[in-house]
């Protein structure tokens, strides 16, 4: 066992060794671990750099086409203008030589006249033929006038536009200015993102490299700590084999050592048993004792002999009244189970026959307001039929109950595709069909036909006062048709503020005043 333990200890020490390289070992891939992760995160920040730089040059080259497209059509447009520039510079110049020409003429009429004048002065003409001639040539000027005028007019037009388009040049020019300006610095950054690009490139290959390092090495770190790992677990394993072997003698031991301290007390009790019981030491009890052929036997008799004596246990003397009492009790017990089993089948037998009662009840009374349901639906709806069914016709009392409903001109699956009114409609009809069955005293109605058309809430008013004769109702409304049909009429007003007043109208004592049928 000694040199079991030392080996033990040993092995203990090669592996408490093989443990701290395997840790060290484990740190070292560890670390190599997160400088790989750390290599590849600088890796993808790289890439999405030049991912970023990438997506900035092919942004600044669309900007760069779309400016090139703007400035290829502002040139048009300057073309263009330039056109129409040299188009309004000639017009301006035809215009000029008429107004020019017209000013002549005017010249040479306002000569012409004045010696046209002078001549019939010196021929003298009369008075009104110098004045009908006079004012021909008046109407003849003021028509070149005119002309004149509106030739000036069309002149200031037209430096007016000529200043346009040369305002509007110079705005094209600085525009195009600007954006020349704009596409050189875009060519620029162009420039500077392509070597920035080529930078990011270069240095995300040296960080690959590097990464490849770091991975070539964290593979070599993970293939010698896997080899150490294998070499541990088989010094475990060794380890623990050999611990189970020292725990299985150290066991054996213990029990071995448990069964001697047993026999030890054994013996002592029955040393102490001999002297306390029968005054004999060891040696007098050898000598007086005769021997015994078979232990087993001797000591199954002796269990079989202990048993009986227990088996026998105490003396009881008041068990002869115990027995008294207890049967005493036993039989009011007895007497009150039977009485309560005979009320148990009493009620039983109560309870289902007033089941049956009710299942009658029920059945009949249903047949009852199905009918009334149906003839109720077809009076107010004008046509169509309706029925009511029970969906478990073998258990009536908990049953649910379906509504089958088919209005005039139409064919529906479920009450859902109906409209408001229409289901508002069937749930009177069907309040209506339970009310005949059993007629209360009075009844109160809450506006239960709001949801109703004029035509629809004429036809209940009309069906409410046919039913009126075994009920009273009170119907709180604000529907017309509901009010015309009505025996009396109340209403609350507030004339003043804060105080409310009833007001009652009998409408039979009015019409009959009014001399109303």
């Amino acid at each position: 066992l000694l040199s079991r333990a030392s080996e033990i200890e040993a092995l203990k020490k090669q592996s408490e060794a093989l443990r701290s390289e395997l840790t060290a070992a484990q740190a070292d891939g560890k670390k190599a671990r997160e400088d790989l992760s750390a290599i590849e995160a600088s890796v993808a920040g790289i890439d999405g750099e030049l991912k970023t730089a990438r997506e900035d040059l092919i942004r600044a080259e669309g900007e760069k086409k779309l400016l090139d497209g703007r400035a290829e059509a502002l040139e048009g447009d300057i073309a263009a203008l330039d056109s129409e520039k040299a188009d309004a510079t000639g017009r301006l110049g035809e215009l000029t030589k008429a107004l020019a020409g017209a000013e002549e003429r005017i010249s040479a009429l306002t000569a012409k006249e004045e010696q046209v004048r002078g001549a019939l002065e010196e021929l003298g003409v009369s008075r009104g033929e110098i004045a009908s001639r006079l004012a021909e040539q008046n109407e003849r000027f003021n028509r070149l006038r005119l002309d004149s005028v509106a030739c000036a007019k069309d002149a200031d037009a037209v430096q007016s536009a000529i200043a346009d388009l040369e305002a509007a040049d110079r705005d094209r020019a600085g525009r195009i200015a600007a954006i020349r300006a704009e596409m050189d610095g875009l060519e620029q950054n162009d420039s500077r993102l392509t070597d920035e690009a080529a930078q990011l490139r270069t240095k995300a290959e040296a960080s690959r490299a590097q990464a490849r390092e770091c991975l070539e090495k964290a593979k070599e770190d993970t293939q010698r700590r896997d080899d150490e790992e294998k070499t541990s677990v088989a010094r475990r394993v060794k380890e623990r084999a050999m611990s189970e072997d020292k725990e299985k003698l150290s066991g054996e031991l213990g029990r071995l050592d448990e069964r001697r301290t047993s026999a030890q007390s054994e013996y002592d009790g029955l040393i102490s048993r001999l002297w306390e019981e029968y005054g004999l030491t060891r040696t007098e009890a050898e000598k007086s004792s005769p021997p015994v052929g078979d232990p087993n036997a001797a000591q199954k008799r002796l269990g079989a002999v202990k048993k009986a004596i227990k088996d026998l246990g105490g003396v009881n003397v008041g068990a002869i009244d115990e027995y008294k009492e207890v049967s005493g009790r036993y039989e009011f017990l007895k007497t009150q189970t039977e009485d309560v089993e005979k009320s148990r089948n009493e009620l039983t037998g109560l309870i289902e026959s007033l089941t049956g009662q009710m299942k009658n009840i029920f059945t009949e009374k249903f047949g009852e307001i199905n009918r009334n349901f149906s003839e109720t639906f077809t009076e107010l709806f004008g046509g169509g039929k309706a029925h009511i069914e029970l969906s478990d016709s073998d258990n009536v009392l908990s049953s649910g109950i379906e509504i089958i409903v088919q209005p005039p001109g139409k064919i529906i699956r479920s009450l859902a595709s109906l409209s408001g009114g229409e289901q508002a409609f069937v749930a009177i009809a069907l309040y209506f069909a339970i009310l005949k069955v059993r007629p209360a005293p009075f009844c109160v109605l809450d506006e239960i036909e709001a949801a109703l058309d004029d035509a629809n809430v004429e036809r209940f008013a009309m069906y409410l006062k046919r039913m009126c004769t075994d009920t009273q109702f009170i119907v709180i409304t604000h529907r017309r048709g509901t009010m015309d049909g009505a025996d009396v009429l109340y209403g609350v007003t507030m004339q003043d503020e804060g105080v409310s007043k009833l007001l009652t109208l009998n409408v039979d004592e009015l019409a009959d005043r009014l001399g109303i049928k």
